[in-house]
């Protein structure tokens, strides 16, 4: 991932892992753990990054609150082509420095390819 403009504060780390899902699929996921300091209770968080992908649903973004899956943004078209993917969730009600992870995912590897760039999380307000 490309940083931000403005960096991200409390990124503890970042981690990546190939998978096998029950319906065959192959799959690397890149996370980021970020954690949010404050008063965030409510608010909207939008994880976005640019991706080329040469087939598709291959490649896709989602946003993981607390270890479970709280978006998961549609995948990439699979044209080739660079397009600008964004996944976004609210955070709850009662959200008290919860970990956040942010992930890159990457679908049917090593077999098809997949970029991304630009990756960025914002907090709406």
């Amino acid at each position: 991932m490309r940083p931000s403009e403005e960096k991200t504060e409390g990124v503890r780390g970042l981690a990546t892992g190939p998978g096998h899902n029950s319906l065959g699929y192959n799959y690397t996921r890149i996370e980021q753990r970020v954690t949010l300091e404050g008063d965030f209770a409510g608010r909207r968080l939008t994880f976005s990054a640019d991706v080329m992908a040469f087939a598709p649903e291959t490649g896709r973004l989602e946003i993981r609150i607390s270890g479970e899956i709280a978006a998961q943004g549609e995948p990439h078209s699979g044209d080739g082509e660079w397009e600008r993917l964004e996944v976004s969730a609210a955070l709850p009600g009662r959200f008290a420095h919860a970990p956040v992870d942010v992930v890159l995912s990457h679908y049917d590897s090593p077999r098809a390819m997949c970029f991304f760039d630009d990756a960025r999380l914002d907090v709406d307000g």
